[in-house]
């Protein structure tokens, strides 16, 4: 597939949209802040670790390193945070259309530029509303349209060459953890596909096998052992409350909760996934929901035997819409042109007003440098502002640089029991 200029609107709407969204400032929960002070302690002293040198054991060190590379050059800003993860945001944008389109494009003619312009405009805009604050998942799902392209044209048959998914899938659980769940579901992908192979089964063992490998020697180089509670029951839900969870909040991704909404857009969404799915050519898109199934199982057995305090919402669930929506597009603009075009105008409304009304927050600057109303554990911080591992607290002091701040006092409750039951931080936003 060639490259085209109507390729170049997703990573060109999602930087603008970026641009939108983060003039300001940035958004920084209790992941945020341990990720940024390990990037700063990264570039400045050698160490991942908070600034008051207690090592950072509850997050894989990948997403850091990233942005202590660019604080090495660019120095410890918000503003150098932010261009850190705009970048990433405009690849991610250029991943997930490039994803859908390698294995399912659109049909030949011009008409179906405006299908691709809509495509590019729901990626942007959902990855950018969605990603906002200083996450690891940033750099999770800018990876993962990568690893699954990888998977997909290998299990199509398009291609011989193993390295992709082996390396990509080696480096997603050193973004998150949670990324254990994508590199099994795309090695059961591999496994399954005819021709059942027996060196099929074992490069879908060598995938798993090099994802979990990775991921032990840095959790061990690291220290990394104790930093959450682990075991079979000590998930703070029973699966069937997380399965809720998820059908909950990924509607709550794709339309808002009122007069339940939400659950009419993602019953929506399976049964147009379902209804094209059975189409004899719409091999990709059964795929995808073969994926989307899997993936969703392995999180939800994550969740169930490893003590989070989160729900099961928001960023944890990104990649169900990533998936399904451009491949239910791409797939539905085959049988019913206008009717697709339609209803991912319909989809693309709740991520403009969500976008908008995130914009308005921002120029009303309610959180500025203080906590949220309703989350104890979420700041925002304006561009200017920087971080220093010598001044671990007090009011933020103008200086020639920028605006020096201390990081909240929970810098540290991440080793502390963060991810277990005694630990009464709220939630991170939406």
């Amino acid at each position: 597939m060639k490259w085209t200029l109507r390729d170049a609107s997703a990573p060109a709407l999602a930087l603008a949209c970026f641009v939108l969204l983060h003039w300001k400032g940035l958004g920084l929960t209790v992941d945020g802040w341990a990720l940024w002070q390990g990037s700063v302690s990264l570039a400045e002293r050698g160490t991942y670790s908070y600034f008051s040198g207690t090592p950072i054991v509850s997050w894989p060190p990948l997403y850091p390193l990233y942005l202590g590379l660019w604080i090495v050059v660019l120095g410890p800003a918000a503003s150098t945070v932010v261009l850190a993860d705009g970048v990433l945001i405009v690849l991610q944008a250029a991943g997930w259309v490039h994803f859908a389109r390698l294995i399912v494009d659109f049909p030949e003619g011009r008409r179906f530029g405006a299908h691709a312009i809509a495509l590019a405009a729901f990626i942007a805009l959902f990855a950018t509303v969605n990603q906002r604050d200083v996450t690891s998942h940033n750099l999770l799902y800018t990876l993962l349209p990568f690893y699954l392209g990888a998977v997909w044209t290998y299990a199509l048959g398009r291609s011989t060459s193993i390295v992709p998914m082996l390396a990509l899938g080696a480096a997603l659980p050193l973004a998150h953890s949670m990324a254990l769940a994508f590199v099994g579901a795309g090695a059961f992908i591999v496994a399954i596909l005819p021709p059942r192979l027996f060196h099929r089964l074992a490069l879908a063992a060598l995938i798993v096998a090099a994802a979990v490998a990775s991921w032990l020697v840095v959790r061990l180089a690291f220290g990394h052992t104790a930093s959450h509670v682990i075991g079979f029951g000590q998930g703070q839900f029973s699966p069937a409350t997380y399965l809720w969870q998820m059908a909950e909040g990924t509607g709550w991704l794709l339309a808002p909760a009122a007069d339940g909404l939400n659950f009419v857009a993602l019953a929506s969404l399976l049964a147009l996934a379902v209804l094209v799915a059975r189409r004899e050519k719409a091999v990709a898109l059964r795929l995808g929901l073969l994926f989307v199934g899997c993936a969703a199982s392995g999180v939800i057995l994550l969740f169930s035997i490893v003590w989070i305090f989160n729900e099961l919402y928001g960023l944890y669930l990104l990649f169900i819409p990533f998936v399904l929506v451009p491949l239910v597009f791409v797939a539905g603009s085959h049988l019913r042109p206008i009717a697709a075009l339609a209803a991912m105008l319909v989809a693309l409304m709740p991520q403009l007003y969500w976008g908008a009304r995130w914009m308005d927050r921002q120029r009303l600057d309610v959180r500025a440098l203080g906590f949220s109303e309703n989350h104890e554990c979420s700041m925002f911080v304006p561009l200017r502002a920087y971080l220093s591992p010598t001044y671990r607290s007090g009011v933020p002091v103008a200086t020639a640089q920028g605006l020096l701040i201390a990081p909240p006092s929970f810098e540290d409750r991440g080793t502390r029991g963060l991810f277990s039951p005694n630990v009464d931080c709220q939630p991170t936003d939406r």
